[in-house]
């Protein structure tokens, strides 16, 4: 009886423990299955993640070219817009001593002229065949020599007047007076009064200017107006470079990005040096008009 019962308990410890062992097997694999659809969803998002990736290269690759174009066009409006401020301002520089020495030959020539005051000459040849004997220099002007001689007292324009003394008093060899001239009678720009007070033009109000007046005026207008001049031309390389890309997007037909407000600010800002630099060159010729009629310190 005790052996039966044993071998009925031996019996359902071994249905029990395959019971066990089929649902733990049955577990397993419904986890097998779980892991691999899990895994297969992740292949597939992985694929798709992918395909959108390759899409996203392939337009990068697309427009590469449109950015090495507008890369290398950028880098070229830079390179000339720095050349061209270089050369600029070395005209700016040459102008400014171009104007020095003008005002320094201008001089010299009227410290000449002025000295000539005098001067005799027993025989005085002039080119239309006049002969003026006993003649003794009175006055040299800008365009006369004013001498006195055996017959009265004779005004000489200086096409009359013999080689030697042409040479002399550097006939046609005083560069921009005549130029300066008619630059004083230009009409001035907007809110500069015509032949305006000494004080208008950075001078002392009382009593005549003096040479050396003049002349540090002069050259602090100059540099006011070779800073001006940079600026402007700064602000037109700006506006040019804004016009220049928005051409270049336009046409790759890739990208559309426009600088209207850049390009109206820049033409406004040219615009604006541009009157300051007008009101500035008038009253530099105003001062080379002083300068040709003041005397020397």
């Amino acid at each position: 009886m005790t052996n039966e019962f044993e071998g009925k308990n031996y019996m359902m410890i071994g249905v029990f423990a395959l019971v066990v062992a089929f649902a733990a097997l049955v577990s397993n694999q419904m986890s097998l299955v779980d892991t691999r659809n899990e895994n297969n969803l992740a292949r597939a998002n992985l694929d798709s993640i992918k395909k959108a990736l390759d899409v996203k290269k392939s337009s990068l690759e697309e427009l590469k070219p449109t950015y090495e174009l507008l890369k290398s066009q950028d880098d070229l409006v830079n390179s000339l817009t720095d050349q061209k401020q270089r050369v600029s301002k070395s005209i700016e520089e040459l102008k400014k001593t171009k104007a020095e020495l003008t005002a320094e030959f201008i001089q010299k020539v009227k410290k000449v002229r002025a000295s000539s005051s005098g001067l005799e000459y027993p025989q005085m040849n002039l080119l239309n065949g006049q002969v003026l004997t006993g003649a003794k220099i009175k006055s040299v002007s800008d365009t006369e020599l004013t001498v006195s001689h055996g017959g009265g007292v004779a005004k000489i324009s200086f096409a009359n007047l013999p080689n030697d003394l042409r040479k002399k008093f550097r006939v046609n060899m005083v560069p921009m007076i005549e130029i300066d001239k008619a630059n004083a009678l230009a009409t001035p720009p907007p809110n500069v009064n015509p032949g305006g007070s000494m004080e208008s033009l950075g001078l002392q109000k009382s009593g005549p200017p003096k040479m050396s007046e003049i002349r540090a005026q002069n050259t602090k207008l100059n540099a006011q107006l070779s800073q001006l001049n940079l600026a402007y031309n700064a602000a037109i390389e700006r506006g040019r470079k804004y016009q220049a890309l928005d051409s270049m997007v336009r046409g790759s037909g890739k990208i559309v990005t426009l600088h209207t407000t850049e390009i109206q600010q820049a033409n406004q800002e040219a615009t604006a040096f541009q009157n300051q630099m007008s009101v500035i060159q008038y009253k530099i010729n105003e001062l080379q008009t002083l300068m040709l009629n003041a005397t020397p310190d």
